[in-house]
């Protein structure tokens, strides 16, 4: 790879080892720099490039070199008529795609994730976070059964359809020697039970839903992952004590608000 230094540009790399690694006809390297970079109407001097003191020899020839801004180097590539600029295209393709599918966070998106992971390991906001999606769920349909509609679709997508949460609870019983008829009956509680990471996935999928989070499912597949390899502990509930803060988190809470300020208009206004 083409190493990269610090310059009053910003992060920058030499023309000439950009020029060789593009794998470009060596003996063309004035003309395609004069081409590509003196010449380009959509690049400036002292902000995308720069002439540098040095001078190298390749194929017989003295190469003036310039260093040049690490997005500016990009674009070369991308408009470099080479196989390894078509390999840079592809992966810089690749790359738009995972910050687009969300395979790759910002620093932002990160820190949101590690708090969701903070709030919802409290098994009270994990119950609260359910009820304002079924809340909101119910308040924008126009079923005869919202609530039934609305755990048969977060059943569906969650994974957890009574069935296969029967079978994993039959066998929990069987591998930890335990009564079938000790075991709570609420689903949340089951899941809990089984799996806390899956009841925390479940929990931050609810508010991200409610939130308007497009990929809501691989976000909270996420959180699960990280929380489980941090070893979280979680708590039945979120109350002051000597070692245990109350997180609080605002933006939750005024959603939860928002939600009752919308049921209240709609019984004014006759809206089931």
């Amino acid at each position: 790879m083409i190493k990269t230094f610090d310059s009053y540009l910003g992060q920058s790399v030499y023309m000439t080892e950009l020029y060789d690694y593009l794998e470009l006809t060596p003996t063309y390297y004035s003309r395609w720099v004069e081409k590509e970079l003196l010449n380009n109407v959509y690049l400036s001097e002292s902000k995308d490039y720069c002439s540098a003191v040095q001078v190298s020899k390749s194929a017989g020839r003295f190469r003036k070199d310039y260093f040049v801004h690490i997005d500016t180097a990009k674009k070369l590539c991308m408009v470099s008529k080479s196989a390894k600029g078509n390999q840079i295209r592809d992966e810089l393709v690749r790359l738009t795609k995972q910050v687009e599918n969300k395979d790759l966070l910002d620093e932002n998106q990160i820190i949101m994730l590690s708090g969701l992971i903070g709030i919802f390991k409290y098994i009270t906001n994990q119950t609260t976070a359910l009820n304002i999606h079924k809340d909101k769920f119910v308040s924008e349909s126009n079923s005869k059964s919202p609530y039934i509609e609305f755990h048969t679709w977060r059943n569906r997508i969650l994974n957890i359809e009574p069935k296969i949460i029967e079978q994993k609870i039959k066998q929990y019983c069987i591998d930890n020697k335990r009564n079938l008829a000790n075991i709570p009956t609420s689903k949340n509680d089951q899941i809990l039970l089984l799996n806390a990471y899956d009841s925390l996935r479940n929990a931050i999928w609810d508010f991200l839903n409610i939130k308007g989070e497009f990929n809501s499912l691989k976000l909270a597949n996420l959180c699960s992952k990280m929380a489980k390899a941090q070893n979280i502990d979680f708590y039945r509930s979120n109350e002051n004590s000597l070692f245990q803060k109350k997180k609080i988190f605002y933006h939750y809470q005024n959603l939860k608000n928002s939600n009752n300020n919308e049921r209240k208009s709609n019984k004014k206004r006759g809206v089931l």
